[in-house]
């Protein structure tokens, strides 16, 4: 079995901004996911773009075999 996995530089990276003395916030952004698992003909995800800050409460939702683990 094979796998190929990339993970591209932004092209344009954004500054945080910061007010006065402000600790940076912590927070995970993915933009524009693609994930197909190897030997299957389609993908799992597509197209998954998703920010999400410290301590803010995330539903994801969807049918049975729809990728929601798979994201996690």
């Amino acid at each position: 079995m094979s796998l190929h996995m990339s993970i591209a530089e932004p092209h344009h990276p954004l500054e945080v901004p910061l007010r006065g003395n402000e600790e940076p916030t912590l927070a995970v952004r993915i933009e524009h996911v693609d994930y197909q698992y190897a030997g299957q003909e389609r993908a799992v995800l597509s197209d998954i773009t998703l920010h999400a800050v410290a301590g803010e409460r995330l539903g994801i939702l969807g049918p049975n075999g729809g990728g929601k683990s798979t994201l996690l």
